[in-house]
Formats: C-alpha cells, sequence, structure tokens
C-alpha cells in the first residue's frame, strides 16, 4: 500500500457521515466529500510533512475526494518548497480545485508568500486574471490573505480591474476582495465604486458586503448605498 492510500484510510477513518452531509449543502454540486472536519485535516497535514512523506503524497495523489485535494493544497502551501517548486505544484494542482471549500482553506494556508514578496506577489496577480474560474479565485483570495498591505494595494487594485467577471466564485471572490478593501484602505477602494469599472453584481455585492462590516461606520455605510447600481 502506498503513501496516498495509507493517507486515504486514515482521512476514511475520521470521516463522519453528518459532517458529509452538512459540507454537501455548503458546496453544491461537489459529491465526493467524505466528511472530514477541517482541523483533523490541518493535523494530519502536520503529520505528513513532519514525516518527510509531502513529496511522495503529493506525487501519488489521484485527487479523488475533496478532502484529499484539500490536503494537497495545504501540504503544498505549508511545506518549506521554495518559492519556485510551489508554483511547480500548483501547476499540478489548481486544476483539479473546482470548489470554494478547497480554493479558499488551502489559499490562507500559503504564508510563504508573503516572506517571498514581488515574485509572489506577480505570480498571484498573474493567476487572479486568468480564464479558470477557480484558479483567478485562488489568485483573488491568496492576494487578499496574503498581500492586502499598504505595500502592494494600490497594485492590487489595477489587478482587480482586469479580472476575467462572469463567473459567480470569481464574482464573489472579487466583491468580497473589494469590501475588505474598503474596511482596510476605504480612500484609495472607494473610487472604483464611484467610477463603477466593475460589473454590476461585483459592484452591488461589495457595497452589500462592506455595509454589513462592523468596522465600516454608519455614515460611511449611507454613503455607500447611495452608490448602488
Amino acid at each position: 500500500m502506498d503513501k496516498r492510500d495509507l493517507i486515504i484510510d486514515r482521512i476514511n477513518s475520521l470521516a463522519e457521515e453528518k459532517y458529509r452531509d452538512f459540507s454537501a449543502k455548503l458546496i453544491p454540486g461537489c459529491e465526493n466529500i467524505l466528511g472530514v472536519r477541517v482541523p483533523l485535516l490541518r493535523k494530519l497535514v502536520s503529520d505528513i510533512i513532519k514525516n518527510g512523506d509531502a513529496e511522495e503524497f503529493l506525487s501519488g495523489c489521484r485527487y479523488e475526494f475533496y478532502e484529499e485535494t484539500m490536503i494537497a493544497g495545504m501540504v503544498i502551501g505549508k511545506s518549506d518548497f521554495q518559492f519556485e517548486k510551489k508554483k511547480a505544484l500548483l501547476k499540478e494542482f489548481l486544476p483539479h480545485v473546482d470548489n470554494w471549500g478547497v480554493c479558499d482553506i488551502c489559499a490562507s494556508d500559503f504564508k510563504s508568500f508573503k516572506r517571498d514578496g514581488e515574485p509572489a506577489y506577480l505570480y498571484l496577480a498573474g493567476l487572479a486574471v486568468s480564464k479558470e474560474a477557480f484558479t483567478a479565485r485562488f489568485g483573488i483570495v491568496t492576494l487578499l490573505s496574503q498581500f492586502f498591505n499598504t505595500e502592494y494595494f494600490h497594485r492590487i487594485k489595477e489587478v482587480f480591474q482586469s479580472v476575467t467577471c462572469g463567473d459567480y466564485y470569481v464574482d464573489m471572490a472579487l466583491a468580497w476582495a473589494i469590501s475588505v478593501g474598503l474596511v482596510k484602505f476605504y480612500e484609495e477602494t472607494l473610487p472604483l465604486l464611484q467610477s463603477g469599472v466593475f460589473p454590476k453584481f461585483v459592484h452591488n455585492t461589495a457595497i452589500k458586503k462592506a455595509v454589513e462590516s462592523f468596522r465600516i461606520t454608519d455614515e460611511v455605510k449611507e454613503y455607500l448605498k447611495t452608490l448602488r447600481a
């Protein structure tokens, strides 16, 4: 039995039918969920890396199950591979991402990209404008989690205006990111809404999410409502 099969056995041993059914409701169309809670998957990922099994698992990964795919993305993100190695592994991984759960949870694990700086930023900016929906979403969400700071935000704004909109999961990620921009960099983000550069759905959803935030004043919320398309 190879490393991948041993890990799948461990995943199955942790699966819960009720949690599988709950997860399936949150991720429509995803039919290969076994039902393992994310903290347990993170513990398994830590064991894989600690035991030196990361490359063997990734080389044998079949992306057959939701949890298997998620573990692969987490392993890539959390391992101490060099940046170019992670890029190569992501090239194999990203075409297998077909839902927001795997995409967003794995994106949060690429903290090394913040340390990698400019090369990682440019790489993610390229992903964000991909015509492949979940590749683009991964780029947007990872930019949001790792590069939303004063050094990079003025450039990220330009990237967002080049995103290929029209897919629900891309549009939602973009709206989410814009709403966070309104919270963290209000003066820089506001002109994007005032000029109406985004499609109606993205524009209005960004405003909706910002208005729901506890970190924006009531006065600003009332003004943002006047900008609805």
